[in-house]
């Protein structure tokens, strides 16, 4: 890597004891390093630590003769963001190397890179929107029956602590869906785990909409709902809230070709719909509205002539039929297996009572009858 860019941001930079010259070069990519921009050392090499350009070695970057022409034409004094860019200058070299800007990165890092962060969600489905992320059950522990005084499970010399401790940010996703006694149960066990610091010193990023939906507790009136969120947590005052302004999936949408007004009329549905002042109905365009009429219709829009067997299996995988009610479920998958061709091959599930003392009394003919609200049915499943 060509150390020229930072050369020319050295010479142009201001005059301050921070940027009076570089106070090291890196070993592996020569890049220079000013006094500002060193971040601490490190007795595994002996030196600054150098992340702010190569990683010491660990990212190997394309060489290039001349600076990156992002870089080099907000260097000239003509530029409208060559003020900017040189009064932080170094706020952003310690966040991406400007070296790195403008060229393909053949190999990431074995290691981590940068923050080391967490992200969880508080529902599956939004877990898997996020890389790497988990729901906030399985990454601190907590307890599926939440009480007040609840507590989380892993102990301090668990992996779940361990991983934490290493973490300085925790990003939170939908968290407007968590019960506030979840909450307040991973904020004791993180200033349990990480020392008594609030919140264990980490910086914590909570995300959500308050339009959409809030704890779910069975049974509950609207106000018992309203005071389990975390808006009405004790903690909750000392939180900086920060608002969102724009629907960026809706600019996404525009910049991709979409028809702008289209895509700004379903934007301001949604937001009537959350903010209650659309009424208790909602009318679908017609484009969205099924035409069938039964059941088998409906299965055959969707997914298609599947009694064929021409469909393709990843067309079927990435399509689904939602209902509210379990009974609805299991109507609609019991006519879509009948409308699959070939033999039906039928396997039960094995069902038992965790607890040794009651098997003797809930025998597997009883547990298969049972549907809870919060499963499907589990007898029968059948595999085609």
């Amino acid at each position: 890597m060509n150390p020229h860019v930072y050369d020319i941001l050295r010479r142009v930079a201001p005059g301050s004891a921070d940027f009076e010259g570089p106070v090291q070069e890196c070993p592996t990519c020569r890049a220079q390093v000013w006094k500002g921009e060193e971040v601490s050392t490190s007795s595994h090499y002996g030196a600054a630590k150098f992340s702010i350009c190569c990683s010491h070695g660990r990212v190997q970057l394309k060489r290039f003769s001349d600076p990156p022409a992002s870089i080099k034409n907000r260097l000239q004094h003509g530029h409208p963001d060559h003020a900017h860019l040189i009064e932080n200058v170094r706020a952003f070299n310690t966040s991406l190397s400007f070296a790195s800007v403008g060229v393909e990165i053949d190999r990431l890092p074995s290691g981590q890179q940068g923050t080391p962060a967490l992200a969880v969600a508080s529902t599956g489905i939004a877990a898997t929107l996020l890389p790497l992320a988990s729901t906030a059950h399985a990454a601190f522990g907590v307890p599926l029956k939440i009480e007040k005084d609840s507590v989380c499970a892993p102990s301090k010399n668990s992996a779940a602590a361990q991983i934490v401790r290493q973490c300085r940010l925790i990003v939170w996703d939908e968290v407007t869906m968590s019960h506030k006694y979840i909450i307040a149960a991973v904020k004791r066990w993180l200033e349990d785990v990480c020392g008594g610091d609030e919140w264990g010193g980490k910086v914590i990023v909570f995300s959500g909409d308050w339009q959409q939906c809030l704890p779910v507790i069975p049974k509950a009136p609207r106000a018992t709902i309203v005071a389990s969120t975390m808006k009405k947590w004790e903690h909750w005052r000392p939180i900086q809230v920060r608002q969102l302004t724009q629907n960026m999936r809706v600019q996404r949408l525009i910049a991709q070709g979409r028809d702008p007004a289209r895509q700004q009329a379903w934007a301001d549905l949604l937001r009537r719909v959350g903010r209650g002042r659309d009424g208790d109905t909602v009318t679908l365009a017609p484009s969205t509205r099924s035409t069938a009429s039964d059941t088998d219709g409906f299965i055959k829009e969707i997914f298609g002539d599947i009694s064929s067997g021409n469909i393709p299996p990843e067309t079927i995988a990435s399509r689904a039929i939602l209902a509210p009610r379990n009974e609805d479920v299991n109507e609609v998958n019991k006519t879509a297996i009948d409308m699959f061709p070939g033999q039906e091959t039928e396997f039960l599930s094995v069902d038992m009572s965790t607890d040794p003392e009651m098997g003797h009394l809930l025998v597997p003919e009883f547990l298969n009858t049972l549907q809870p609200s919060n499963l499907l049915a589990s007898p029968p499943i059948s595999c085609v």
